[in-house]
C-alpha cells in the first residue's frame, strides 16, 4: 500500500480491517505518512487566480452602476493556496473590494475637486511570505475612512459612550470598524451600509489563524491580511480505551509498545 511492508496484500488487509501496522519501523512509517500528507496538501493547492479572476467583471459592473471610473489591478494570481483557504477568503475579498468602490472611491467630480485623477484605483495583491504564509493587500486611492465619522457612528449605535469616543485616538477609532453593527454609511444598499462586513471579514481571517490590519488616510485605504497558504494537518495517534476513541497529539507521544 505505502511501500512499507514486504507483503503488500497483508498490509492492505490490515489497513482495511482497521488494524495498526505496528510491526513496521517507526521512522519508515512516519516518513511514509509525511509523504502521503504532502501529496494530499499539493493536491489541494490551487492558484490564487481562481478567486482573482472573479473581480474584473464585478468591478466593471459596480463602477458602471455607481457612475464611477475604476482602474482595477490584481497581482499574484500565480501563487498557490489551499483550496479551503481560498474558499474561506473569497467572500471577505469580494466584500472588501465592493466596499472600496462604494465607500472609498469618490465620484469623478468629487475627485476632480480634490485634485485627483477622475479614475480611481483599486488593487488586490497576493504575495508570498516566510513560514508558509501569504500577504493579501487591498488598496484604493479614495477618500479614506474619517475617524470622526467612525466615532459618531459608534456613539449613534451605542457601541461606546460619547465620552469614551472622545478619548479614542484615530487608530483606536479605526479599530471600531470591525465591530458588528457599525457603519459610517447613512444609506443601506445591496453593497454596503449593514454594518456587518468588516466584522465578518475579521472573523473569517481569525478562523484561519491569520492577522488583519487597516491603515487609512485622506488619500486612500490599505487593508492587509496575513494568512496561511495551506491549512495545517494535525498529526495524532488514534487509541481506544473500552468503547471510547481518543486522538493523542503525535508531539506528545514518546513511544508505542
Amino acid at each position: 500500500m505505502l511501500g512499507l511492508a514486504r507483503n503488500s496484500k497483508t498490509t492492505e488487509n490490515m489497513i482495511r480491517s482497521g488494524e495498526c501496522v505496528l510491526n513496521l519501523p517507526s521512522a519508515a512509517l512516519v516518513g511514509a505518512v509525511d509523504r502521503l500528507l504532502e501529496e494530499i496538501r499539493r493536491a489541494r493547492m490551487m492558484p490564487a487566480s481562481t478567486v482573482l479572476d472573479l473581480f474584473p467583471a464585478m468591478v466593471r459592473d459596480l463602477a458602471r452602476e455607481q457612475g464611477k471610473e475604476i482602474e482595477w489591478s490584481a497581482r499574484g494570481g500565480e501563487l498557490e493556496l489551499d483550496r479551503r483557504v481560498l474558499e474561506t477568503i473569497k467572500d471577505p475579498l469580494i466584500h472588501l473590494v465592493r466596499n472600496a468602490i462604494d465607500h472609498g472611491i469618490e465620484p469623478p467630480e468629487e475627485r476632480a475637486q480634490a485634485g485627483k485623477d477622475s479614475r480611481g484605483r483599486v488593487s488586490l495583491t497576493v504575495s508570498s511570505l516566510e513560514d508558509g504564509r501569504v500577504e493579501v493587500l487591498i488598496e484604493d486611492d479614495g477618500r479614506g475612512i474619517d475617524p470622526e465619522r467612525v466615532r459618531d457612528a459608534a456613539v449613534r449605535t451605542r457601541l461606546v459612550t460619547a465620552d469614551a469616543a472622545r478619548e479614542l485616538d484615530d487608530h483606536e477609532a479605526l479599530e471600531l470598524v470591525y465591530r458588528s453593527g457599525l457603519s459610517t454609511s447613512p444609506v443601506i444598499t445591496d453593497v454596503s451600509g449593514h454594518g456587518l462586513g468588516l466584522a465578518i471579514v475579521r472573523e473569517q481571517v481569525a478562523r484561519l489563524e491569520g492577522e488583519i490590519g487597516l491603515e487609512s488616510r485622506r488619500d486612500g485605504t490599505r487593508l492587509r491580511m496575513v494568512i496561511p497558504a495551506s491549512i495545517a494537518t494535525f498529526h495524532g495517534l488514534l487509541v481506544r480505551s473500552a468503547a471510547q476513541l481518543f486522538l493523542v497529539p503525535a508531539r506528545s507521544t514518546e513511544e508505542i509498545l
